[in-house]
């Protein structure tokens, strides 16, 4: 009676840690996802489809790449990514996905292969954190130093110009920095006759004079 009394309190205590294991899956912030050794989705988490949009019940049975592929990444890109798995290896990067809407958005993805008693890979779990914010921070916080150091040199440019044609070409730089002008018309106003003259039209991505 002790031995069976020993054998179901383990039982117990084992089907308690799966419920707590598969309740911390579900409650995840971060998406999960596993599939088989093909790619094909046997599980998601609820984090799936506030990511992608598609519920468990339209992503399971299908391969991950029908869903959520954006085709921003080379052929090489999952290439490389797939043999790092197959091989045993935990895979992890950047990915840019399409949600079911079609908007697009980039994830930090980890993937870990799963092998059975035999130590035959047979599926992988995904979990993925969706960066898109941070990456669009990221990028306008790159932006705006570029043009703070821009504007900073157009000062300093303007501050020594000994010509207006001077100032003018400085400003002209910066434009095409800020811009991105291939290139542009730089007129002289005559304040006697009051009209304008001399165009002259600089090719910005040579930097220099095309012609009069």
């Amino acid at each position: 009676r002790l031995t069976i009394m020993t054998a179901i309190t383990a039982r117990l205590q084992t089907e308690h840690r799966l419920q707590l294991q598969g309740a911390a899956l579900q409650a995840a912030a971060h998406t999960i996802v596993i599939t088989d050794r093909d790619g094909i989705i046997e599980w998601v988490n609820p984090a799936f489809a506030t990511l992608t949009g598609y519920t468990a019940a339209e992503a399971v049975g299908r391969n991950s790449r029908d869903l959520v592929k954006s085709d921003q990444h080379s052929d090489a890109f999952y290439k490389s990514l797939w043999d790092t798995i197959l091989a045993g290896q935990v895979w992890q990067g950047e990915i840019v996905n399409r949600r079911k809407d079609g908007s697009l958005y980039t994830e930090l993805q980890t993937i870990t292969p799963v092998r059975n008693e035999r130590g035959e890979i047979t599926h992988f779990i995904a979990i993925k954190e969706d960066i898109t914010a941070r990456k669009l921070a990221e990028a306008t916080l790159t932006l705006t130093h570029r043009r703070v150091s821009v504007l900073a040199q157009l000062g300093r440019e303007l501050a020594e110009a000994a010509t207006p044609r001077a100032a003018a070409l400085a400003i002209i730089e910066a434009a095409r920095e800020l811009l991105g002008w291939d290139c542009c018309w730089l007129h002289y106003w005559n304040e006697g006759e009051q009209v304008f003259e001399n165009p002259v039209n600089f090719d910005l991505v040579g930097g220099e004079q095309v012609g009069d």
